[in-house]
């Protein structure tokens, strides 16, 4: 007596079948949560990031002349400076997080209608009034 005679390879065949696409399904239900809290961790990064910057230029712009703090730039993101606002961009993800700060007459020296760009590493928060400072300085 073959097993195909009553159904039963038919029946295993169908339950097998069964047991992989639940298994599929689970696998790719765990890939996309861990997708969506790399995704929120970077978030996170980004936005302490954007607080710390903020925190750096609000302190040196209200201890007035002469003071000067240095701000560290992680390597996965650049930071975009604007009067009033600081922009985290994520070059991994590509995702942005802005963050508010308090002084709203800083400008790029070289160019004022763009913003202050600083790529990963140590920059230099200076406030001076004759503007001597390389990265940003208030006037």
């Amino acid at each position: 007596m073959f097993l195909d005679e009553h159904g039963q390879a038919s029946v295993e065949f169908l339950f097998v079948t069964i047991v992989v696409l639940i298994l599929i399904g689970s696998f790719t239900s765990l890939i996309a949560n861990e997708q969506n809290q790399t995704s929120t961790g970077n978030l996170a990064q980004a936005k302490m990031t954007g607080e710390m910057a903020a925190e750096t230029i609000n302190t040196v712009y209200t201890n007035g002349n002469g003071y000067s703090v240095n701000l560290t730039v992680p390597n996965n993101m650049i930071l975009y400076i604007y009067s009033g606002n600081v922009t985290v961009d994520l070059l991994t993800t590509g995702q942005e997080m802005n963050v508010s700060f308090i002084p709203l007459n800083i400008q790029n020296a070289s160019n004022p209608s763009s913003p202050i760009i600083l790529n990963s590493g140590t920059h230099i928060v200076t406030n001076t009034i004759n503007g001597n400072s390389y990265n940003i300085t208030f006037n």
